[in-house]
């Protein structure tokens, strides 16, 4: 499972690449679905973001890590 997430530009068409928890996809709710349903596979993440990827790639591992722990509680 590939998880990304993206924003509708203001007033304009087309989207915007985004966080993984910044995004109007709400992650924990379709990891929330995955589990629910059974899912084993790997969980990846698609750092599509243009800029410092060595800055936001740690920002979205630590939150999808922290959505998993939660939901395994």
């Amino acid at each position: 499972m590939h998880l990304k997430n993206s924003a509708p530009l203001r007033g304009a068409p087309g989207r915007l690449d985004a966080a993984l928890a910044e995004g109007e996809i709400n992650n924990r709710q379709f990891v929330k679905l995955l589990i629910d349903a059974g899912y084993k596979g790997p969980i990846c993440i698609e750092a599509l973001r243009a800029g410092d990827r060595e800055w936001f790639a740690p920002q979205d591992l630590a939150y999808i890590r922290s959505v998993l722990k939660d939901l395994h509680a």
